[in-house]
């Protein structure tokens, strides 16, 4: 591997790792449905759905004081599945 492919590889590592640190900062560990609703303009319903087709209950998605909350991770799904418009 050339010194410059090296280089390369590593900026792509290093701009990899901000964007994360971005996320990490703008997102909580836990997204509330609404929060979903809003962004992608799908109804409660239809967020409701795709979590239980799609996501475990517990580990992915969970009810807490009558409202439902889901990871970090499985919401930046949602949302760049939205986005594609699949």
């Amino acid at each position: 591997m050339s010194a410059n492919h090296s280089m390369e590889l590593l900026e792509i590592k290093n701009l990899l790792l901000e964007q994360r640190a971005l996320l990490d900062a703008l997102f909580p560990n836990k997204i509330s449905i609404s929060f979903v609703v809003e962004r992608t303009g799908l109804s409660r319903q239809g967020v409701r759905k795709k979590l239980i087709e799609n996501y475990d209950i517990e580990d992915d998605f969970w009810k807490e004081n009558g409202k439902i909350f889901m990871t970090k991770k499985v919401a930046l799904q949602m949302l760049k599945i939205n986005i594609r418009g699949v």
